[in-house]
């Protein structure tokens, strides 16, 4: 839960155009987010695949740019399974998830998800000409899920992402190419008989 404490302390006496200080403390504790990241086939009722990602937290600097960086301090890359899927304490702002190695058999997302941490919950959105724009809560490649209120400490969330699979050669000859074998050797047969 969030709570605002704010403190006057100290004693100040005024008369006429006295100065006082006034000493104020504003403590505010955000709840961290855990977000269960899972990674899926071609559809979300396949089993979880097992892939590695890169999390980013956006940076804005004094110019108006916008970087990425570490997630306080912490490794950002991290392999999600069915196991080990969550990314924890999670702290208000942007951020960029990108998938660095996919499953096997299938290609790498071709585009970043970007979602947003704050004290109402998560949110994805999208990034378009550096302006940040919140999406609806599917796309055709990942969604997210909530489980509870969002903003309340009990809240789950969870993004679920697709894959699409690696292209597939097509193979060659089919089943036409056993009968023209077999009419080649009878005419070779034929042929050594005459």
């Amino acid at each position: 839960s969030r709570q605002w404490e704010h403190v006057l302390t100290g004693s100040y006496e005024m008369t006429g155009e006295v100065a006082g200080d006034i000493n104020i403390t504003n403590s505010y504790t955000l709840n961290q987010i855990f977000i269960d990241f899972q990674k899926y086939g071609t559809d979300y009722g396949t089993e979880q695949l097992t892939a590695t990602f890169k999390l980013e937290k956006m940076v804005t600097t004094p110019d108006g740019s916008s970087l990425t960086g570490a997630v306080d301090g912490e490794s950002t890359e991290k392999e999600v399974s069915d196991e080990e899927n969550e990314f924890g304490g999670l702290t208000a702002g942007v951020y960029r998830l990108t998938e660095i190695k996919a499953p096997d058999g299938y290609s790498l997302l071709d585009k970043e998800i970007y979602f947003r941490v704050s004290a109402e919950g998560v949110e994805l959105l999208k990034i378009d000409n550096n302006e940040i724009i919140p999406i609806e809560n599917t796309t055709d490649m990942y969604k997210l899920e909530v489980s509870g209120t969002p903003g309340m400490s009990d809240t789950k969330y969870t993004i679920k992402i697709k894959n699409n699979t690696l292209y597939d050669l097509p193979q060659a000859g089919g089943p036409g190419i056993y009968l023209y074998m077999l009419g080649g050797a009878l005419l070779l047969m034929i042929g050594t008989l005459m």
